[in-house]
């Protein structure tokens, strides 16, 4: 799968993909790339997506706010370290289709299924290569899984192979993962890895950088790119790797400089001089403005989302009508419209209106103070003469306390309209602020001394990977509030169990839906269907819903 599924992570999207999905710091689980696998034979699938045609040369120009740690895709964590290991080492033994979504080859031409659906049999393609000219085998996928699982090689996401039973390598091109169990993600699943060289880093020490130069400089990759020059905390270039096995890249390279300040960011883009940055929300209405750029936009089946998560070990957020009063009391599109200059729009559900598994009878909590207002007075509630709300025991209500980290703008925005938004309703609250790390550590530690926080995840293509934000296993690190739901728990358990039947998951995820919706245990409030400003002379991929970045090296410069 290639990226941990039982860890609560968090990044900043960098370059390219920052603006597109989530222009702010948000807590995401991590990415993942399912649908439903039968036990049986998988058909091949041709991807439908015929790349525009394309010119070769030019390179693109785009930065960071801070650099990367290294290049060792299994000791890193950093989300820059993340981005810049994508150029340089290739992973997907399968991708999905731009159009259909569906699954199509990647690193493996085929793939078969056993028939109680635990092992998976990939055959790989035979044109792989690394930079170097060494055929990309089987062998390099097994080595580099046996070395992260190593206890003693602190993979700090170990715990995501926790499904596999072996991952070997049959021949040099024939890889097999057995699974320890049925699952309807078991595709997914049986992915765990990205390869790195074995004739390269088995002569270095896995994790000692002064003993193995690989981790600051690859000098054997298997990406669009290679490692040209590196200076730390200045810029990096890569250049083309021509070995590349999808087809050389049309780009000559890419230089990512490190610029801190984001107005300098902005002002670099706006002169030419870069063509990509991690775009502020408050500096969208400038570069609307701009001549040099272009806005692009797509509706994606993963978008990321915003939300106001409840603390339900408060008694007074215990009732289930003071949290649907409260939901109607988020004004979801003036949220959009003023705090993200209406590049996200309302939300109704865990799920974007894109994603197949998307229920659009979810009824959303229409922004109505005189309804929130209705909900209160009909369970009990009441108010003074000043409008204050009183409990069912005729007693003032509790002060909320609302959380938010300091270094998001928007977030603050948003805890402020929030804060106005609830006194309409009788509700006095305080908004505290915390730095991102600690705010993270606040609220998943005892005595859980809050009410409301704001947080945001990035969606995925199957919901499966949702299920930690609902489930009692994962209280507090990813399911912060303390929902409980063992009904919940269970249709997520049925959704993932055989015979995976796509329509029969979808209906199941339905209910989920909106079973999460009438508890409101969060109080949705927008997503990011997809967006970013590109220089002018920089012509990506098609939109879709998986955006404009499903096959990078097509992107090419049009204008020079």
């Amino acid at each position: 799968m290639r990226f941990p599924i039982s860890v609560f992570a968090f990044f900043v999207l960098f370059a390219m993909l920052a603006a597109c999905s989530a222009p702010t710091a948000t807590p995401v689980p991590p990415t993942a790339i399912t649908t439903p696998v039968p036990p049986t034979e998988t058909p091949v699938l041709t991807p439908t997506t015929t790349p525009p045609p394309s010119r070769k040369g030019g390179t693109l120009r785009s930065a960071v706010t801070s650099d990367a740690v290294g290049f060792h895709p299994y000791l890193t964590t950093d989300p820059v370290s993340a981005e810049y290991q994508s150029r340089v080492f290739a992973s997907g033994l399968f991708r999905r289709d731009p159009q259909s979504l569906q699954f199509v080859p990647n690193m493996a031409n085929t793939w078969t299924v056993s028939d109680d659906g635990k092992t998976f049999t990939f055959d790989l393609r035979r044109d792989m290569k690394w930079s170097d000219g060494k055929p990309i085998t089987a062998h390099d996928f097994a080595w580099t899984f046996e070395q992260a699982n190593r206890p003693q090689n602190n993979y700090p996401y170990r715990a995501s192979f926790e499904s596999i039973a072996s991952f070997v390598a049959k021949d040099d091109y024939t890889l097999v993962t057995t699974l320890k169990q049925t699952a309807c993600v078991g595709l997914e699943l049986a992915d765990p890895v990205t390869p790195l060289p074995k004739h390269i880093w088995e002569k270095y020490s896995w994790s000692d950088p002064a003993k193995n130069p690989e981790i600051l400089k690859p000098s054997v990759v298997s990406g669009r790119f290679t490692v040209k020059q590196w200076q730390r905390d200045t810029q990096i270039e890569f250049t083309r790797n021509d070995a590349f096995w999808r087809g050389a890249s049309n780009l000559d390279g890419e230089i990512v400089r490190v610029v801190p300040d984001p107005t300098t960011q902005l002002q670099l883009l706006k002169s030419g001089e870069l063509d990509v940055v991690p775009l502020q929300i408050s500096d969208v209405a400038e570069a609307k403005k701009s001549d040099t750029l272009k806005l692009y936009q797509w509706n994606s089946a993963a978008a990321a989302w915003n939300f106001v998560g409840v603390n339900l070990r408060r008694a007074f957020l215990q009732d289930v009508a003071m949290r649907r009063a409260l939901a109607y009391a988020m004004p979801r599109q003036d949220i959009a419209d003023k705090v993200f200059a209406g590049l996200q729009k309302p939300l109704a559900s865990f799920i974007a209106p894109a994603n197949p598994f998307y229920n659009p009878g979810v009824a959303p909590y229409e922004y109505n103070i005189a309804r929130a207002r209705d909900t209160l007075a009909q369970a009990g509630y009441r108010f003074d003469a000043s409008g204050k709300l009183l409990g069912k025991d005729g007693k003032p209500a509790p002060r909320l306390k609302i959380m938010v980290n300091t270094d998001n703008r928007p977030r603050e925005d948003t805890s402020l309209m929030l804060q106005a938004e609830l006194k309409k309703i009788g509700v006095e609250s305080d908004v505290t602020g915390l730095d991102f790390q600690l705010y993270l550590e606040y609220l998943k530690k005892p005595p859980f001394d809050y009410d409301l926080y704001l947080l945001g995840w990035r969606g995925t293509i199957d919901p499966h990977w949702s299920s930690q934000l609902w489930s009692e296993a994962a209280i507090p690190d990813v399911n912060t509030g303390g929902y409980i739901n063992k009904q919940v728990e269970a249709l997520y358990a049925k959704a993932n169990a055989a015979p995976c039947d796509l329509d029969a998951r979808k209906q199941t995820y339905h209910e989920i839906q909106k079973i999460v919706g009438d508890d409101a245990p969060y109080l949705f409030l927008t997503y990011t269907p997809g967006w970013l400003f590109l220089n002018k002379r920089v012509i990506p991929n098609e939109p879709t819903a998986l955006g404009i970045d499903y096959l990078p090296e097509k992107w090419y410069i049009g204008v020079p």
